[in-house]
């Protein structure tokens, strides 16, 4: 019996790296009788409308990057975006198979609010309440961000997130939070 008979399903995981250079992209599809055709990524950055489209490829996890996605000027990688990407993936004759994902990278907001949480001192239990309550509303509304990803609704997502790195960018500004 032929293995490429069945039900072709496309299918991919954006994986968090941590790094904010990175986007992990990885395959989980069933190609069967596509398997030898062509398949492409369509990258579309935060504050972009046009996609980059770069080959897709199968059964892989692709790296997203500065560099590859023609987003660096130099040949050091840059951090990626902050923000909601959507990222298809398109495939089998003319791509008419399609998945689409929207993905929220919020890698260097993260490092950020990393490095007041490390400055607080909250693993020695010295903290100053307010500044902790500031620091939590902020994770409160990452965590709302990716949820509304989750649940398919980007423009709360977008919503939550820009209060995020608002509440972030004014905590950065204050002379005497910490």
């Amino acid at each position: 019996m032929d293995s490429n008979i069945g039900k072709i399903r496309l299918d991919f995981q954006i994986l968090d790296s941590g790094d904010p250079r990175v986007i992990l992209v990885s395959d989980f599809s069933e190609w069967l009788v596509i398997e030898d055709m062509p398949a492409y990524l369509y990258v579309t950055p935060p504050s972009m409308e046009e996609a980059i489209v770069r080959v897709f490829n199968k059964n892989a996890t692709n790296g997203l990057n500065s560099l590859n996605l023609g987003l660096s000027c130099g040949e050091e990688l840059e951090n990626l975006e902050d923000g909601i990407w959507n990222i298809k993936v398109r495939g089998g004759k003319n791509g008419e198979r399609i998945v689409e994902k929207y993905y929220l990278k919020k890698d260097e907001l993260q490092i950020e609010l990393d490095k007041v949480w490390v400055k607080l001192g909250i693993e020695y239990d010295i903290f100053d309440r307010e500044v902790r309550d500031y620091l939590l509303y902020i994770v409160g509304f990452l965590e709302a961000a990716s949820a509304q990803i989750r649940q398919g609704d980007v423009p709360k997502a977008k919503e939550f997130f820009k209060l995020a790195q608002n509440k972030m960018e004014a905590f950065k500004e204050c002379k005497n939070c910490i």
